[in-house]
């Protein structure tokens, strides 16, 4: 075993420990994770494929300089039989290009020396042959692929051309990037054409093992550096022909190339068994806290909180050690504020809020139905109601439904990406002129506390409150909320940021491609109401663990990070 298959094996737990955040498009700024170590792992497996540091050399293979002459003997036989085209040789590759030390009996070389590069096939028209289309190329590093039967007359003149064995390269983004090639195989009658997009090269000589250049076209350095001559406009960048063609390429004897193809399957293999594993933890760990958070949310009185709470205390550093994990807490919180359970009941507060609200929004209609079955909050503490949003606001204001002309300089206009849940993004701001600020404040100018509300969109019904001091005014698909009579605002906002209200919203959600909520539904939310004096204690109490919660996520981050870390450290290490 080479000291870098050593290193892979020894840190096995590094590998499968270290995970990361996708950008996502869940709320807040949780998302899916991705086992971040395993993928630097298969990374590595590759780039020390191509160097040589996978399995050891045996000088009794022979050495590449005799396998390249015995490639160009076999391009010049082609040439003489009229099935290849004669060309200019390839230039050797130079000094200055050499990217790594060559181990003892491997030669630089190009895939042009090597192959026949964009090979065209002589098949008659009736003949039933492959189609493959570029959904059909994975992304293994097998070069495995699917395929469809048609009859070459059909697809010779407008696809791509290839046969069973050659290399092809998606040369397209994002294909390229995400390591879409394949090595051709089993098609029908031995040839097929598909995709435009792809660069395809047909080796000389059987001595060439098609699955040893595929490794070289997926590891993460000729993919790199690959990015970086793409040329073309956004989503249409290419890859050109020389750099598929003309790239070093390392190239070790032909018994040594099956030898490393074999430790390539065995460790991608071990990552196989390893993601299974850490996933099968992962989803694991996930329905435990799930399961202890149900408990929790399933409290009828303050009193079965607080025993509910303490043996989930005591079990914390097991149990939230992942954000995902962390945002169930925080949603387990909201959903108990809105039920009435987080804090207890004063009977000597006043508990009657009907005086308070709004008698002009009487004729307001929402329909409760959908939740007598499932939720507890039918029965909520006494004082408690169920009003509609338009009877707990004072002012409910859609935006104008105009794209503001936005400016270098000027009045802050929020965009509603920038809203989430509890919280509006301004490190990046955007603005408008004075007179466009005007414009779209004539229906109400939001001030300090109004709740920005996001109702279209892909991540919509999260809103939140306008920070002090802040002077702003509504881009598109946002509405605005401003509490009044019997609600606090950072009541309100905690209600509206509640799977209470988010399920309501997703339930009546419209527009398929283009999903939103519609005004009257906004207007309608059922908002649970308890005393004002409890909705301060609730508030008090949701913002406290809150700030556990951000404890508990700054913690886990800094863990990962240490994880990632290491695990970027061990692949220089071995590099």
């Amino acid at each position: 075993m080479t000291d870098a298959s050593q290193l892979i094996t020894d840190h096995l737990d590094i590998w499968s420990s270290a995970i990361e955040k996708k950008s996502g498009t869940g709320r807040g700024n949780s998302g899916p994770i991705s086992l971040y170590g395993i993928k630097k792992l298969r990374e590595l497996i590759l780039e020390l494929a191509v160097q040589g540091k996978l399995v050891p050399q045996d000088p009794t293979e022979g050495n590449s300089n005799d396998l390249l002459e015995t490639i160009e003997q076999s391009r010049r036989d082609l040439v003489k039989q009229k099935k290849v085209k004669n060309k200019k040789v390839s230039s050797p590759v130079a000094e200055e290009e050499f990217r790594f030390l060559l181990p003892n009996g491997w030669a630089w070389t190009r895939l042009s020396a090597m192959a026949e590069i964009s090979p065209r096939n002589d098949v008659e028209d009736s003949t039933v042959v492959s189609f493959v289309p570029m959904p059909d190329i994975q992304t293994s590093h097998t070069g495995e692929h699917h395929h469809s039967e048609r009859r070459w007359g059909e697809i010779k003149k407008s696809y791509t051309h290839f046969a069973d064995g050659d290399i092809a390269l998606a040369k397209i983004t994002p294909c390229f990037e995400n390591s879409k090639a394949a090595v051709f195989s089993n098609l029908y009658n031995g040839v097929g054409a598909g995709t435009t997009e792809l660069h395809v090269a047909r080796p000389y000589s059987k001595e060439i093992v098609p699955g040893l250049i595929l490794l070289h076209l997926k590891a993460p350095s000729f993919l790199e550096n690959g990015k970086a001559v793409m040329t073309g406009s956004a989503g249409q960048k290419r890859v050109p022909r020389w750099y598929f063609a003309d790239t070093p390429i390392a190239l070790p004897p032909t018994a040594e190339q099956h030898r490393i193809l074999a430790k390539v399957d065995e460790l991608m293999g071990l990552c196989d068994t390893l993601e299974a594993q850490a996933e099968d933890g992962l989803k694991a760990h996930q329905t435990l806290v799930e399961t202890c958070l149900a408990a929790l949310t399933n409290s009828q009185t303050p009193e079965d909180l607080a025993q509910n709470w303490a043996r989930l205390e005591t079990n914390f550093d097991a149990l939230f050690t992942t954000e995902e994990s962390i945002q169930l807490l925080e949603d387990a919180v909201q959903e108990l504020a809105v039920a009435g359970v987080l804090v207890e009941q004063d009977p000597s507060e006043d508990r009657a809020n009907q005086s308070l609200l709004r008698p002009d929004a009487s004729a307001e209609k929402f329909d409760l139905t959908a939740y007598e079955a499932r939720s507890k909050l039918f029965h909520l503490p006494d004082g408690w109601t169920i009003e509609p949003l338009s009877r707990v606001s004072s002012h409910i204001v859609d935006c104008p439904h105009t794209t503001p002309k936005w400016t270098e300089e000027g009045e802050l206009c929020v965009k509603s990406e920038q809203i989430f849940a509890g919280k509006i993004d301004l490190s990046k701001p955007k603005f408008v002129s004075h007179e466009t600020y005007i414009e779209r404040i004539e229906r109400l100018t939001p001030q300090s506390d109004d709740i920005l509300y996001k109702r279209e969109g892909g991540i919509l019904g999260v809103g939140s409150r306008i920070p002090p001091n802040t002077k702003i005014c509504m881009g598109q698909r946002l509405m605005l909320i401003r509490a009044g009579g019997p609600v606090r605002a950072d009541f309100l906002e905690l209600v509206i940021n509640s799977h209470w209200t988010r399920r309501f919203a997703a339930e009546k959600t419209t527009g398929g491609a283009a999903p939103r909520v519609n005004m009257t539904v906004v207007r309608a939310y059922p908002i649970p109401i308890p005393p004002m004096n409890e909705q301060a204690r609730i508030v008090d109490r949701a913002h406290k663990l809150s700030d556990l919660c951000r404890e508990l996520r700054a913690r886990v981050r800094t863990e990962l990070g240490l994880r990632t870390a290491l695990a970027d450290t061990l692949v220089e290490s071995a590099a």
